[in-house]
């Protein structure tokens, strides 16, 4: 290895660069003569030029290209949102544990903003290379928004492996987001399966005021309010509060038509719509204890059923059958609200039996508190040898 260290010394006419560097390039150029071809650049191959000292450092590409319009496919998704984020190539190799704040910007006007490499926790600890000529920067507090052009400043201070600077500043500009528009909706688009009590959520690329509420409908109608989520006080994001819980097993369609606009007037772009389907009335989960019996054997007891909104306890014992007959009772369970979401069933410890399978069967005939019925019927088996 010293050897090769040595050669390239000379190859590269380094006359002092310290052996730690060297092995970083070392380490590089491995990973790079393990690739099925090598591209060549004026008469060097990609590692050559890549950590030639004579070679001065240029951009080469980058993403967003200059002059680019969104909106783009490759934003960084945090928290639903669609984060800033940008790529740029260098000809030479960058050692980014020694980039500095001033090296690389991104600004709106006379606004910046502050930016990560991808790979990096907010600790600042890297996950990749340290070496390197290609650099994705991520905004995780900013959100591009609508009609506003950013510029990418890469500083003439930002210098190669071998202290070379860039002659001249380089800076590319791009709109992301040209209109206005909504990023994203929860429920998202065609889900099914939705809770009846899940909130409502439009997420937008502008802010927005109250007068957008006039603009949307509902079908079937639900009972409630909009409301600006002043979410990091970004005002981009609506939610819906409903009075009462949605109706089960039905298909709802959200629409905001074309004459909304956000808090600056600007129209959005076309109007929006997306459609989700609730959850029928069901049983959607179950549980028990386990310990030891009145007739010196484990036995399992404590049957807890959770329903997915309140109980007409006025159903449940007829359309209840276990399967060996077995004395219980039955009591009903509230989280909140006094609303009775859970039923218990304790069987007679003295009469159950050792190695026995039980199956509970809960028919259609249970009823929430709305009035909807089971949409199937629930079974539950337990094996007692267990």
């Amino acid at each position: 290895m010293y050897n090769l260290l040595e050669n390239l010394k000379e190859k590269n006419n380094i006359k002092s660069i310290s052996k730690g560097l060297l092995l970083k390039i070392l380490a590089l150029l491995i990973l790079i003569s393990c690739a099925d071809e090598i591209t060549n650049v004026n008469n060097y191959s990609v590692e050559e030029a890549l950590t030639d000292p004579s070679v001065m450092p240029v951009v080469t590409y980058t993403s967003p290209n200059n002059n680019a319009v969104g909106p783009f496919d490759n934003y960084m998704i945090v928290e639903r949102t669609p984060k800033a984020k940008f790529l740029i190539q260098l000809n030479k190799l960058i050692d980014v544990s020694s980039l500095r704040s001033n090296d690389i910007i991104l600004k709106s006007g006379n606004e910046t903003y502050p930016i990560n490499l991808q790979d990096t926790d907010f600790a600042g600890n890297y996950s990749g290379s340290i070496l390197r000529n290609i650099l994705v920067f991520v905004s995780y507090q900013t959100t591009y928004k609508a009609h506003k052009t950013y510029t990418v400043v890469v500083d003439s201070t930002l210098t190669d492996i071998h202290e070379n600077k860039l002659n001249t500043p380089y800076e590319f500009s791009f709109t992301p987001e040209p209109d206005f528009r909504v990023y994203y909706s929860s429920p998202t688009y065609d889900q099914v399966s939705v809770q009846n009590f899940s909130p409502i959520y439009l997420y937008f690329n502008s802010k927005i005021d109250a007068s957008i509420f006039n603009h949307f409908t509902i079908s079937p109608a639900i009972n409630g309010e909009w409301s600006i989520h002043e979410y990091y006080d970004d005002s981009t994001r609506i939610y819906f509060s409903s009075d009462v819980i949605l109706n089960f097993d039905t298909e709802y369609t959200i629409t905001l038509a074309g004459s909304a606009k956000d808090a600056a007037g600007f129209l959005i772009k076309e109007p929006y719509q997306f459609t989700f389907k609730t959850v029928p009335f069901q049983l959607y989960n179950s549980g028990y204890s386990s310990y030891q019996g009145p007739n010196g054997y484990r036995i399992k007891n404590n049957f807890d059923f959770d329903f997915n909104a309140p109980v007409d306890t006025s159903t449940v014992r007829a359309s209840i059958s276990i399967l060996p007959s077995i004395d219980y009772e039955l009591s009903f369970h509230s989280y909140s609200n006094d609303e009775y979401k859970m039923i218990r069933i304790d069987l007679d410890s003295y009469q159950i039996l050792k190695d026995t399978e039980y199956t509970f069967t809960f028919g259609t005939a249970i009823r929430s508190t709305t009035g909807a019925n089971l949409k199937e019927p629930f079974v539950f088996i337990v094996n007692m040898g267990n």
